[in-house]
This record gives structure tokens, sequence and C-alpha cells, in this order.
């Protein structure tokens, strides 16, 4: 049916709409509190915005929903701490553990080792102190060697982190390590001062259960870190240390705010030649014949560094003019295809390269050799990009561009003739088709990412048009430069 539901004029150009509706039925009309973008016509007035009404049994609905899942956690929580607390029960009457209570009962040093080993055996400081609190329940606990208890349990909750993240990166572990410095410096000073303190400690808590003593141990010694977090602003300098923020920050302190545009150019360049250094150290890694990928993986951080500072950098540079503005946002535009370029080569491409290292795919001669010629096409892209990168020379970003359509080339041909052995029915081929044409494909798209250094060159000296080179242009600066 062709109407127009109430439209008398055509001001927002409202023209008559599609719509589909039974026969027999009135005309459709959206209750207040209903009206949804459904509702207005599809070439709808830029200046008109999307209504703000909706279903609202619908966000009843949805908020009734999360009412529930709140409760939901809560009670799983609960749940939870009962489930500890019935599990250890037993341990209560189990021969000897009264000995050993009493045995740390009067040394909260002691206490402290055992709420450590406690919690790194359960991963987890509330599972030891709920564990301790249902022993310590008919058994006589010193007030302060709970109080040792707690402090210890906190200590493994600082290091459990670093245990379990081992295997990440110094960059990774920055932040655990400074909460494990920052936890633990402050229960060991907290145990010294129990330790020194300890009859006015027992005068004063000796009416209450060491149990209850222990819950509100734990959860003071957090509340008070959490007034005292400020602090850790110190040991996170310490463990955040750059020598390239370092040096980047001496050069802020030398040259103060109004840093000279030259000055800046340079080191936007200084770290950006060092994410292209990088770079080619991940392609020899990652064409290896085994990839280390520890390896891949520091210097795929180092390029995020580097970029990240050149980032840092640019937020304390003073307003330039704009051909200067102009050339670092260029600048700035390389590095962040360098950090492209970094990341398929330490994601995607990796991951082919160690599954073909262990055996789960094979290429074929033909396509082996491609992605070989591909590769040694990308290092000299490569080390063209780093020279006119630095020298800015129109010639040499001429053979740079040259070198992105050899490689579009290269990846065309090398793409047909495996699909021309796909066709045949090759089997090599066939179970190998998607790791090589992601490869190639790979390659091509770092190679055009590392080419628009020179596009930007030549385009400065006035070489580079919207569509294609201007080739008179570019022959008399080949005459002149040579």
């Amino acid at each position: 049916i062709l109407i127009h539901l109430r439209a008398g004029d055509h001001r927002h150009r409202m023209r008559l709409q599609v719509i589909v509706q039974r026969l027999a039925q009135p005309e459709r009309r959206p209750v207040l509190g209903q009206i949804t973008m459904r509702h207005l016509p599809k070439p709808m007035h830029t200046r008109i915005g999307a209504p703000g009404g909706g279903n609202r049994g619908h966000i009843a609905l949805k908020l009734r929903q999360s009412r529930l899942n709140r409760a939901l956690y809560r009670g799983l929580v609960f749940l939870a701490l009962s489930v500890i607390r019935n599990a250890v029960a037993p341990l209560q009457d189990m021969q000897g553990m009264s000995t050993v209570i009493h045995a740390i009962g009067s040394d909260p040093v002691n206490a402290a080792l055992a709420g450590l080993a406690l919690t790194l055996l359960m991963h987890s400081s509330l599972a030891a102190l709920l564990t301790a609190v249902a022993l310590v329940s008919h058994t006589a606990l010193d007030p302060v060697s709970g109080l040792g208890f707690v402090l210890g349990a906190n200590i493994g909750s600082a290091l459990l982190p670093l245990w379990l993240l081992r295997s990440e990166s110094a960059a990774s572990l920055t932040v655990p390590r400074i909460l494990a410095v920052f936890r633990s410096a402050f229960a060991v000073l907290f145990l010294m001062l129990s330790a020194l303190l300890r009859d006015p400690i027992v005068g004063l808590l000796g009416a209450l259960a060491t149990h209850s003593i222990m819950l509100f141990g734990h959860i003071g010694f957090n509340l008070i870190l959490l007034i005292l977090s400020p602090l850790a602003t110190p040991i996170s300098a310490f463990f955040d240390r750059d020598p390239r923020h370092t040096a980047m920050d001496r050069l802020f302190e030398v040259q103060g705010d109004d840093i000279s545009p030259e000055i800046a150019i340079a080191a936007i360049k200084r770290e950006i030649n060092l994410m292209l250094e990088q770079l080619a150290r991940m392609l020899d890694t990652v064409t290896s014949d085994s990839p280390d990928e520890e390896a891949l993986a520091q210097d795929e951080e180092a390029t995020n560094s580097a970029l990240t500072t050149i980032r840092n950098m640019l937020t304390r540079l003073p307003d330039y003019p704009e051909p200067t503005a102009t050339h670092m946002n260029a600048l700035v535009d390389f590095a962040i295809r360098i950090e492209r370029c970094a990341d398929i080569l330490s994601g995607k491409y990796r991951k082919i390269r160690a599954d073909e290292a262990k055996g789960g795919f094979s290429l074929t001669p033909s396509g082996a050799k491609d992605i070989e010629n591909q590769v040694a096409q990308l290092r000299k892209t490569l080390l063209l990009a780093q020279s006119v990168f630095w020298t800015e020379d129109p010639n040499q970003a001429g053979i740079l561009v040259e070198c992105k359509q050899e490689m579009a080339q290269m990846e065309e041909e090398s793409r047909r003739a495996h699909l021309h052995l796909v066709q045949i029915g090759d089997m090599v081929a066939i179970s190998s088709s998607n790791q090589h044409l992601e490869m190639i494909a790979a390659l091509k798209e770092i190679n055009s990412k590392l080419a628009t250094i020179g596009y930007a060159v030549l385009d400065k000296h006035g070489v580079l048009r919207k569509s294609r080179v201007k080739s008179g242009r570019m022959k008399s600066l080949t005459q002149e430069t040579g």
C-alpha cells in the first residue's frame, strides 16, 4: 500500500513510503514511548535526529534482568564462601592440627609464612583467610599471630600474579610488580610493628575473638592500602623506566617547551628509524627456518613502545607553522604504518610460519619459491624505505614506488599460478591454499605500507599527482640527480 501517514506537506522531503499492512487493519499508530527509527520515513531529513523514545517495556525487562544478575553474582560469592568453610571444616578434627596451630600461635613471623604458603597453595588470599578462620575458631591463637597470618596472606596475594604471569612480557608485568612491592612492603612494615607492639595489641584486642581480628585485620589492611595508593607512584617510576623515554625527557629538559622544529623532526625520525630496524629484525626472525616467537614478541613490543614515545612527544610540542605540521603528520602516519607492519608479522604471518615449522602444512615448490621471491623484494623495499625516509631523495622515492608495483604484480602472478594448481587438483596446493594466499597477501600489504614514504617524498617535490606520478617532472628530477 502506498501511503503517507499523517503528512500533509513535504517540508522535509518526506514522500510516499511503501509499507505492508493487512487488509481491514486500521492505520498503524505507534504508541507513545514506543516510537523507534522504523517509524520514520526512509529519506529522513539530515537535520532530524533519532528519536529518544524506545520500548519502555523492553527497558524495564533489561533493568530487572540486570538486578537479577547482580543478585545472582552476590549469591554465588556467598555460596563460594560457605563452600570453602564447609570444605575446611573437617580439618578442625584432623589429628595434629591443634599442634600446628599452637606451634605458630606465639610467633607472628611463622604465622605470616603459613599465610603466605597457604595463599600460594590455594591461589586466593581470601580462601586462605577463611580456611585459617575455620581452623582457629575452635583453637587458641594469639591475636598478633592472627594478624601475622593475615599479612602473610596479603603478601602471597601480591606475589601470586607474578607467578601466574611469569611467561608474559616485561611490560605486562609492570603493574603486578608495582602492586607486589607496594603491598609486600606495607605488609612487612605492619608485621614488624605488630611484633614490636605485641603487648599493647594483645591488651587492646584481647577481648575479641581471633577469627574476628583476622577478618577485620584483612579488611583494614586493604583499606589502608587504598588510602595510601598515591604512594605507589614513585614505585611505578622505578619499574617503568625506558631508556628511550629518559632520553626524550632529557631532550625536552635541554630545549624547554619551545623546542625548535628541526630538533623535533630529528627526534621523531630517530624513533621511526628504530622502528624500521626492529621491523627488519622481525622479518629476519619470522622468515627463518625456526622462528623465535619470544624474540618476535619483544621486537613487536619495542615497536609499539617507539610509537607511544612519538605520540607522547607530539603532546608536548608547541604549535608549528603549517608546512612543519604537515611534515610531522606525514612522519607520524608512516610510523603508524610501520607499527601495523609489525603487527602483521607478529600476528597472522607468525602463526602461519609456526604452523608450517610444526608440519601443519607444506607449500608447493612453486609456491615456496614465490614467497621466497616476495620476501627478497620486501627486504629491498625496506632498505629503500629507510634510505628515502632519511634522504628524501625523489629518485630513490620513484624506485620505491616501482617496488610497490613490482610486488603487486608478483602477488597477482603467484595467486593466479596457485589457483591454477588448485583447479587441476594438486593436493598440496589444495591443502595449503589458505596459508599460501594469506602469506602473499600479508607480504604485499607490508610492502605497500612501507612504500607510502616514497609517495610522501614525491608529493613534497611536486612529482605526484592524485592518480599517478608526473612523468615529465620525474624525468627532470632524475636528470638533475644524475
